[in-house]
Parts: C-alpha cells; sequence; structure tokens
C-alpha cells in the first residue's frame, strides 16, 4: 500500500493467526466492536547482541499485531488453558447462547499461538559467538521447539499474548459491549523490512 511498511514474513500463516483471532473475537462479542491491530518500531541487532557486537544493522522493524474485541473477557485463570487445544474458557461464543451454532471446539487459539510461535522463530537469532544470525526459514518441524522460539531480547517465548480487560487507551477508542471487559491479543515479532525487489 502507498505509504504503507512492507515486512518478510509467510503470507498464508499472517492470514492464519488474523482469521483465528478474527474469528474467535467475532465468537464471542455480541455487542461493541472489534479491530486488527498493527503497531511497528525500529528494531536494531544491538538489541541481540550488545552494541560491541551490533553492526548497526537497520532494516528490522518490532510488529505488533493483534486483535482486540470488547467481548466479555478471558478470565486470568482461563488465559493459559484457552491456548491449549480443545479447550475453551467459561463463556459461551454468541451463537451458543442464541442456539445457532455448536459448541466451540477450542482449536482457534491453539493454532494461532502455534503460528505465533513459527513467526517468532524466523527472525534474528544470537549464535554462539555472540554474532546475529537471521534466518527467514520456518522450522522444518511441525511445532516449533520452545528453545528455538526464544526472543532472546527479552528471554519470552513468542505466544499469543492476552490482555483482559483492555488497556484503558485501547478501550478508550473502541464503542464498548455493555460491561463488557474486552480482550486483547496479539504477538510481537522481528521482522525484516522489505526491499524493492521484494515488495
Amino acid at each position: 500500500p502507498q505509504g504503507g511498511l512492507v515486512v518478510v514474513s509467510d503470507p498464508t500463516l499472517l492470514l492464519q493467526f488474523l482469521t483465528n483471532l478474527l474469528s474467535n473475537a467475532a465468537k464471542f462479542t455480541d455487542l461493541g466492536h472489534v479491530t486488527v491491530l498493527c503497531e511497528t518500531q525500529a528494531w536494531s541487532s544491538a538489541r541481540l547482541a550488545g552494541p560491541e557486537n551490533s553492526s548497526g544493522d537497520d532494516g528490522w522493524v518490532e510488529v505488533t499485531l493483534g486483535v482486540a474485541d470488547t467481548g466479555p473477557g478471558i478470565p486470568e485463570a482461563d488465559q493459559a488453558r484457552v491456548l491449549e487445544a480443545f479447550t475453551t474458557g467459561n463463556t459461551l461464543p454468541c451463537e451458543d447462547i442464541t442456539g445457532t451454532s455448536v459448541r466451540s471446539t477450542g482449536i482457534g487459539l491453539r493454532l494461532a499461538n502455534l503460528i505465533a510461535q513459527i513467526i517468532g522463530s524466523m527472525g534474528p537469532t544470537v549464535v554462539d559467538d555472540g554474532s546475529v544470525e537471521v534466518s527467514m526459514e520456518k522450522s522444518q518441524d511441525s511445532i516449533p521447539d520452545r528453545k528455538r522460539a526464544l526472543d532472546m531480547s527479552s528471554g519470552h517465548a513468542h505466544t499469543v499474548l492476552i490482555t483482559s480487560p483492555l488497556p484503558e487507551e485501547l478501550a478508550a477508542t473502541m464503542p464498548a459491549g455493555e460491561g463488557s471487559p474486552g480482550t486483547l491479543l496479539t504477538i510481537k515479532a522481528v521482522m525484516k523490512v522489505a526491499s524493492p525487489e521484494e515488495r
């Protein structure tokens, strides 16, 4: 898009990630609003290797991508569990309340979480000698291991991050459902800015 930022990633995985999050948000938001969020900030290899090892490269951005909704929210006690396969929170989807659908299978957020781990593992990492190595290849494993999916700048694995209730600054920008706390589901990943040839 004109004036837009283009990054190198896996478009199929990103589309599936957003589709799963949007589907989940729509199922649980009877009143209010669902929105896609994308924020970027410059990223330098110095954050991984330390200033003495950094080549000063730019051309990387940290991307925060996700979906926010004004639905019933995900209680803290359920947040880890809803990222597991075939599990759901205690809140019923809107369709279940009206009788227009069968019960949710509980696979959408698990798949989104696996995709988040794969996308997170496709960026720069620190190798044994302290230099920065870049891999734009997906793991050949069907499920990435936790070590490879680590964010070396923070020590946390790339997973779907759940924030519920919505942060105040975000909630203020969205029309709310009646008394609903809302949910924000995101991933943060470092991605390469596409060169003109890659666009």
